[in-house]
């Protein structure tokens, strides 16, 4: 299975998500960032409302922008079921639980953010629910020393 084979689009009541059209097992990639590299300084000004950013932070000041697919579409959730590795400008996607075909893939956007101006209300509906998503600084430390510990939080939040 490749593209589209992998993932299944589907309306929530908060708008789309990503669903699992197959087994993702804990450890295997599910997918890349596909996006432009953008520097800081290249991100738009004005952005509608928070659900309309699609950027992802993979540096103090470097971002991937949006791919048109289905990658733009993976939703925050504040107990997840996948992580975001960076390596350089690169960023994929990788299960952190055991993925079964139809659930919904989530990551916790709090991981790569590094920007205090930024915040979004949290819909994800978990009982660990934070209700505002933040930059990493402000997550519980329990938290980061679980994200510490399967490797995915990126060099420039380690320490904060």
């Amino acid at each position: 299975m490749i593209g589209k084979e992998l993932f299944v689009i589907k309306n929530g009541r908060f708008g789309k998500l990503v669903c699992a059209n197959k087994f993702f097992e804990k450890g295997q990639k599910i997918l890349d960032f596909s996006g432009p590299v953008l520097l800081r300084s290249e991100l738009p000004e004005n952005i509608a409302t928070p659900e309309d950013d699609r950027f992802l932070q993979v540096g103090i000041n470097l971002f991937i922008g949006p791919s048109g697919g289905v990658d733009d579409l993976i939703n925050h959730s504040c107990e997840p079921n996948s992580a975001v590795m960076i390596k350089d400008k690169n960023a994929s996607l990788f299960a952190i639980k055991d993925i079964q075909s139809g659930d919904e893939i989530t990551y916790d956007y709090s991981l790569q953010m590094n920007d205090e101006q930024w915040t979004m209300q949290c819909r994800c509906g978990a009982k660990c629910c934070r209700l505002v998503i933040k930059e990493y600084r402000f997550i519980p430390e329990s938290l980061k020393d679980h994200y510490l510990k399967l490797g995915f939080v990126p060099d420039y939040n380690r320490g904060l």
